[in-house]
């Protein structure tokens, strides 16, 4: 009998866990459709038409086409363009505040052959107003393992939960430094998706500041790898969740048994 016991507490333990393991596991994809703004701007030869960084579509080499550039779903900056601190940043409004965000993504290409170079890193931040005060989330390398490569990647910074409604990316440029010391970038950095993702199970609330004004956007001076939904593991939980439901009614049955005999 104590066996028995032990067994069904065992296995309820083991459920709790699965339905944390669940819950914690599943995402979603808060900023598709977001509106934002070039703080830096696109070049005027791979112009951004306001949708493409956040349409949920990452480039790929379209059949006649020279490379991954030539297919229209990359916004191209140059170098001439560059913040005064060396970056291009980009400011992304989810349309309201989350509590609950876990994962930060950016999609870009690399394509040498061309004069287009992945980026040295990529660092994000959050804020609740437009105009407030920016949490510095981290940074990550977005170098690719084989530099002469042509492909587009997509890389991601992962949280515990952050809190925000305005995302701030800042893009850091590939380079050399010279004879001189100075750091010289790269001519062409080309973007085709910023993502955010969200813990599906808590939602974001309501944001009351609709209306920050535009002219105040912050400024670059003040301021492997498909993003992980958790559909797999959401798939395995509930199995173990099954199993474990099954257990239970199993043992319980078997006690039921042993005491009408």
């Amino acid at each position: 009998m104590k066996k028995i016991t032990s067994l069904i507490l065992t296995l309820c333990m083991l459920s709790l866990f699965c339905a944390t393991f669940v819950a914690s596991a599943t995402t979603t994809e808060v900023s598709k459709g977001a509106s934002y703004t070039l703080v830096t701007p696109a070049s005027e030869g791979y112009p951004d038409d306001g949708k493409k960084l956040t349409d949920g579509k990452h480039g790929t080499h379209q059949e006649g086409l020279d490379g991954y550039y030539a297919g229209g779903d990359y916004v191209g900056f140059n170098k001439t363009e560059l913040n005064s601190d060396g970056n291009f940043t980009i400011l992304v409004d989810l349309g309201k505040v989350y509590d609950n965000l876990t994962q930060f993504s950016l999609g870009y290409l690399n394509e040498t052959s061309v004069g287009i170079t992945a980026p040295k890193s990529v660092s994000f931040s959050v804020a609740t107003e437009r105009n407030g005060k920016y949490t510095d989330l981290g940074k990550v390398d977005t170098t690719p393992s084989n530099p002469d490569a042509s492909a587009t990647y997509d890389k991601i910074l992962e949280t515990k939960g952050a809190t925000g409604r305005y995302v701030l990316v800042t893009v850091t440029p590939s380079g050399y430094t010279d004879e001189s010391g100075a750091y010289i970038a790269v001519p062409w950095t080309f973007i085709d998706e910023i993502t955010v993702r969200a813990n599906a199970n808590v939602p974001g609330e309501t944001d009351p500041d609709n209306s920050a004004p535009e002219s105040s956007t912050p400024t670059g001076d003040e301021v492997p790898d498909t993003p992980a939904t958790g559909d797999g593991t959401v798939i395995f939980a509930f199995v173990l969740l099954a199993l474990s439901a099954f257990g239970m009614l199993f043992a319980l049955f078997s006690v039921k048994k042993s005491r009408d005999f």
